[in-house]
């Protein structure tokens, strides 16, 4: 999804097909089998280009230079190829949707897109579908779960290139330790104890259901395109009750802003924030004071429950439209299952800083620099994550910010008004769109 700092009205804007949410009608996209059933096959697909034509591409302005330099080595790879990959626009993961949607007879033929904008323009039948034996390989390449998150009803539709779209806690060393950091209530006293803020923004659909999900609630969309929010159960109630004292009992210490400018700052400093990738600039400010690390557990009788974060991915996909020939369908394809190469992910994570979602490449911890891709990694690994695309749809975001709301105004005080606001949470999230 784009720049989370826009907050939460542009989540919603922005948000997931709704055919997720009620499990709408079956794209008109006829090509290509069900390829979510293809099993994981080390086989990479060989692509005849000595007939291909030439395309183009859209990316993000981050990937500019990145993209042009492996046209290059996919020209030198490819020597039979004799058309061109041309750059046509710069457009972000999260604007693909509209500008593809408008008419895909326009558009560029290979694109960066986010996770959660696939289902919508699968809708449109804007996008290409990738047969069983790609799909068999991306599984090999990536893993189930990142291939999931560009499936739409069994079909996979995106190469999952990137998984770096979450959040994790970032600390100031000089006010919370390492140690005090594991824990939401070591950061909470750390803070209070230095006069700062602990900066966790439950209001922002973004973030609040982090607690839901370490009390045991799953949200998730099924085969058939329906959204699930399996939230309302007393044991869930209960550690949502416990984790909305937590917040209450932390008063002004506990600060429901998604900003991180009070970092190194003399008065209102910051001791920790949960938010998305701001690293670099966090660093300037703080240097080798900056701490990242997984999200912090919290405790609720006794029992330690992990906070856990959205693992969006991005994806290379191609555009279904009839200026899409047989010719510049083949080179298309070729061009980004090498851009989702290990090869390509291994100097994306090197050169551009990015997490990747390549198997191979991530078990290269020595290459894992960025303190806060890292730590999202960690996190993908412990388990301790859920898929932004597969874990809301259009519904998912307000529901979710009025029980965040309900968490801050303390309206929450026990297990009782905390299944109620789960279960108007819940029947929110799964009514089916219009």
């Amino acid at each position: 999804m784009i720049n989370k700092k826009l907050g939460v009205m542009v989540l919603a804007l922005a948000s997931m097909g709704l055919v997720a949410c009620g499990g709408g009608g079956q794209s008109s996209q006829s090509s290509g089998s069900q390829s979510s059933l293809a099993p994981e096959s080390t086989t990479a697909p060989v692509y005849d280009l000595s007939d291909g034509e030439s395309i183009t591409y859209w990316c993000p302005t981050t990937d500019t230079d990145f993209f042009a330099e492996k046209v290059d080595e996919f020209k030198e790879a490819h020597p039979e190829f004799s058309g061109d990959i041309e750059f046509l626009a710069s457009v972000g993961e999260g604007e693909v949707k509209a500008e593809l949607t408008k008419d895909p007879e326009v558009a560029a033929d290979v694109f960066e897109i986010a996770d959660d904008n696939i289902a919508q323009c699968v809708e449109a039948s804007a996008m290409y579908v990738y047969n069983n034996d790609e799909a068999a390989y991306m599984r090999y390449l990536y893993g189930q779960e990142a291939v999931t998150a560009t499936t739409v009803k069994g079909r996979v539709y995106g190469v999952p290139y990137r998984n770096d779209n979450g959040y994790v806690l970032s600390y100031d060393k000089s006010i919370v330790s390492d140690e005090q950091a594991k824990t939401v209530e070591g950061i909470i006293a750390a803070c209070k104890a230095a006069g700062a803020t602990f900066n966790f923004d439950l209001t922002n659909s973004w973030y609040t259901f982090a607690p839901v999900w370490a009390a045991g609630g799953r949200t998730y969309t099924d085969d058939q395109g329906v959204f699930h929010s399996d939230i309302a159960t007393d044991e869930i109630a209960k550690v949502v009750a416990g984790f909305a004292k937590i917040v209450t009992d932390a008063g002004s210490t506990w600060n429901h802003l998604a900003d991180d400018a009070k970092f190194g700052a003399a008065e209102g400093k910051l001791g920790a924030i949960v938010l998305w990738n701001n690293e670099n600039s966090q660093k300037n400010v703080l240097g080798d004071n900056l701490g990242i690390a997984p999200l912090p557990s919290f405790s609720v009788d006794g029992k330690s429950y992990h906070l856990r974060t959205f693992q969006g991915f991005k994806a290379l996909g191609i555009r279904r439209a009839d200026a899409l020939t047989a010719g510049k369908l083949k080179v298309a394809k070729a061009f980004t299952m090498f851009m989702g190469s290990d090869a390509v992910a291994e100097d994306r994570l090197v050169d551009l800083g990015q997490g990747v979602s390549n198997r191979n490449v991530i078990a290269k911890s020595q290459l894992w620099s960025s303190k806060w891709v890292a730590a999202l990694n960690k996190m993908g690994t412990a388990g301790t994550t859920v898929s932004q695309a597969n874990g809301t749809c259009g519904n998912y975001w307000d529901p979710a910010a009025a029980l965040g709301t309900a968490i801050k105004n303390g309206t929450i005080t026990d297990a009782a008004t905390a299944l109620n606001a789960l279960t108007k949470c819940k029947t929110a999230q799964e009514a089916t769109a219009a």
